[in-house]
């Protein structure tokens, strides 16, 4: 899970609604979704991940390889992570709100 991200919500896919206390985007509602084997989400996160793996070039496979022995390992972890964050809400009652049942017009 991002560092200073905090789970407050699981969906039926197991990914997680979290809570940010981040100073820069202290409060926000994130839908995270880290669980990569799922075939029909490729799209999402090869357009979230690319951006990540282009950073770190022709290092990448050396970091993947060893794992958290590499000195960047944290570092391609974290902005990994950070790339899969999507904006639900900018605050927690936004979230609820989001959330609540309609009112049931019968």
């Amino acid at each position: 899970m991002p560092k200073n991200t905090f789970a407050i919500a699981k969906f039926e896919s197991s990914s997680l609604a979290v809570l940010s206390v981040r100073p820069e985007d202290y409060g926000k509602i994130y839908y995270w979704d880290w669980y990569m084997n799922y075939p029909w989400r490729g799209d999402f996160y090869k357009n979230r991940l690319q951006p990540v793996y282009e950073q770190f070039g022709n290092e990448l496979d050396k970091i993947l390889d060893a794992g958290d022995s590499h000195p960047k390992y944290v570092v391609l972890n974290k902005a990994c992570n950070n790339a899969l964050l999507v904006n639900l809400a900018d605050s927690f009652s936004e979230f609820i709100r989001m959330i609540e049942d309609e009112p049931n017009d019968a």
